[in-house]
C-alpha cells in the first residue's frame, strides 16, 4: 500500500495493484551467474497490455549489461523512456525490514522515473533519480523525492 501512495503522489497518477505470480521467463537466466537478465524481463513485461506502464517485483537476482561487463547485478533496471521496468529484491535485503521497505521504495521510484524518462541525476546526492553505482550506499543516502531540477524535467516530460 505504501508503494501504491507513494508512487501516485510522486508522479501524480492512478495506479493499480496486480497481485499474482509471473514465472520470470526462461530466456532471461543466466545461467553462468545464477542470474536472470533484466532486458530480457524488460521484453517479457512490455507483453503485458492496458497498462501505461509496469512494474515487475522479483527477489531473483538480475544484471544487465554495463559497459564493457556483460553481466552486471542491479537493484532494477528500467526502459528510459519506456513501459516497463523490474526491481529485485535480492540487493535490498537486510535485517531491519523498514531499511529494506525504505529501499524497496527508492528503488521502485527511481525505476519507473526512468520510464518517465528521466536519466540519472548529476545534481544531487539525495535525489532518488541518482546512480547507485553498484552500491545500496547511495540508496540509503538518497531521499523519497526528486531534486529541483529533476523535478522541473518530469514535469516538461509529462507535459
Amino acid at each position: 500500500a505504501a508503494l501504491v501512495q507513494n508512487i501516485s503522489a510522486t508522479y501524480r497518477c492512478t495506479v493499480t495493484e496486480i497481485k499474482g505470480v509471473a514465472s520470470m521467463p526462461a530466456a532471461a537466466y543466466y545461467k553462468p551467474r545464477n542470474r536472470y537478465r533484466a532486458p530480457v524481463v524488460l521484453t517479457y513485461l512490455n507483453t503485458y497490455s492496458g497498462y501505461d506502464k509496469i512494474i515487475g517485483i522479483t527477489a531473483k537476482d538480475i544484471s544487465t549489461t554495463k559497459n564493457a561487463i556483460y553481466d552486471w547485478g542491479v537493484m532494477g533496471l528500467g526502459s528510459c523512456p519506456g513501459k516497463a521496468c523490474v526491481i529485485s529484491t535480492f540487493r535490498l535485503r537486510t535485517p531491519n525490514k523498514n531499511l529494506f521497505n525504505e529501499r524497496f521504495l527508492k528503488v521502485a521510484l527511481h525505476e519507473l522515473g526512468h520510464t518517465m524518462g528521466l536519466q540519472h541525476c548529476t545534481y544531487s546526492s539525495t535525489c532518488f533519480m541518482e546512480a547507485a553505482e553498484g552500491t545500496i550506499k547511495s540508496v540509503d543516502r538518497e531521499t523519497k523525492s526528486l531534486c529541483t531540477n529533476c523535478k522541473k524535467l518530469l514535469t516538461q516530460l509529462t507535459q
